[in-house]
């Protein structure tokens, strides 16, 4: 069966130049999925970073949206295998994880103008609200191509 009805892209971080210092989070709702790719992009360091990979690159989850609630997700962390103009997914199976997940991103801290541009999507398996086979679209001729 072709997947493509199955999945949803969100935008998790639009692109930002995150400087020193600077801590850039985004929570994502997972109800209703039951897996989530999310991929973080990373651009050009500048202000003497080349070559350092950004200090925080990770997951959490919670419960709810409460900052203080949210916990590391073990193995959820990419900080030191990122490089400048590479990525990182996150293939998160979510029938294992708490409703909310929280992506936090801060760049390197070589030097006081330092920055990092980052941009993050999420890409849901959202099968638990798709047809498990043809029969279940209903009273309709289904055409597989």
């Amino acid at each position: 069966m072709n997947q493509l009805p199955t999945k949803s892209t969100g935008l998790i971080i639009a692109p930002i130049a995150s400087t020193n210092g600077e801590t850039v989070t985004a929570n994502l709702d997972c109800k209703g999925h039951k897996a989530v790719d999310i991929i973080v992009q990373i651009g050009a360091f500048s202000g003497g970073t080349s070559g350092v990979s950004p200090l925080i690159c990770k997951i959490g989850e919670s419960n709810d949206t409460e900052a203080t609630n949210f916990a590391d997700i073990t193995g959820g962390s990419a900080a030191s295998a990122l490089v400048a103009g590479g990525s990182v997914r996150f293939n998160v199976d979510l029938t294992k994880r708490k409703r909310y997940l929280r992506l936090t991103f801060g760049p390197a801290t070589a030097s006081t103008n330092s920055s990092t541009v980052v941009s993050a999507i999420a890409r849901f398996d959202n099968s638990e609200n798709a047809p498990a086979s043809t029969s279940d679209m209903g009273n309709t001729a289904v055409k597989i191509v």
